[in-house]
C-alpha cells in the first residue's frame, strides 16, 4: 500500500471497467488560521483495478438556517447560529457542521463540549433577561421533565431512558441470534416502533 497526500480525483478510465484514476496534485494553501488544497492544473495517472470513495464530507444547507457556501457551515459564534451577525434565538450547532469538515470523533466530541456550555451560559442568562432563547425554552431549561414537554409540545419524539434500555436489550437478543454482542438498529423509525 502506498499512500499519496494532495491528490484530487479528476476521472476514472478504462475499457468496461476501471483501469486508471487521473488525479490533480494540490498544494497547500493558508486559509484563516488554517490550511486549504489548491489545485495545481498537473495531472499524474495511477494505474488500477479498484476505486473506493471516501473523500470527505461537505455540509448542506437546512431549511430555515443561515449557510455559509464556501465554507459548507451554518454561520455561528461559539455554536449559537447566527444570522447577519445577531444570534438566532435557542439554535445551536455542533461539529462538522459548525466548523467544517475536519478532526475525528475526538474532535467532535470536546467541540460539543463546548457547545453545551455555550447553551448553558445562554440559559443562565436568559433567566437575567440578558440573552433570548426560543419562546417557552428558558422555563423548560429549569428540569428534565420541562425540557420532554416542550419536545412533546413541537412534535418531537421523546425516548427515555428507560425506552432506550428496551432497545438496548432488543439489539443485544438481535445479536445473540446471529452469533454476535448486538445486532444495531439502524432504521430510525424500525428502532422507534422496538419500544412504542
Amino acid at each position: 500500500m502506498r499512500f499519496e497526500f494532495l491528490r484530487s480525483p479528476k476521472a476514472l478510465e478504462g475499457d468496461g471497467r476501471v483501469e486508471r484514476c487521473v488525479v490533480e496534485k494540490n498544494t497547500l494553501v493558508p486559509a484563516g488560521d488554517d490550511f486549504k488544497a489548491r489545485g495545481t492544473g498537473e495531472l499524474e495517472t495511477i494505474e488500477t483495478n479498484l476505486v473506493l470513495r471516501s473523500i470527505g464530507y461537505v455540509g448542506t444547507p437546512l431549511e430555515g438556517l443561515p449557510f455559509d457556501e464556501r465554507n459548507n457551515v451554518i454561520p455561528n459564534d461559539e455554536g449559537r447560529v447566527v444570522l447577519d451577525g445577531e444570534p438566532l434565538c435557542g439554535v445551536y450547532v455542533s461539529g462538522w457542521i459548525k466548523r467544517g469538515a475536519t478532526g475525528v470523533i475526538g474532535t467532535n466530541r470536546a467541540d460539543s463540549v463546548a457547545t453545551v456550555h455555550t447553551m448553558i451560559g445562554d440559559v443562565l442568562n436568559a433567566r437575567k433577561g440578558e440573552r433570548c432563547l426560543a419562546e417557552g425554552a428558558a422555563d423548560a431549561m429549569h428540569s428534565a421533565e420541562g425540557i420532554d414537554a416542550l419536545l412533546k409540545q413541537r412534535g418531537v419524539r421523546v425516548v427515555s431512558w428507560g425506552d432506550w434500555q428496551r432497545l438496548d436489550q432488543h439489539e443485544q437478543a438481535r445479536g445473540q441470534q446471529a452469533g454476535k454482542v448486538r445486532e444495531k438498529l439502524v432504521d430510525v423509525a424500525e428502532a422507534l416502533r422496538q419500544i412504542s
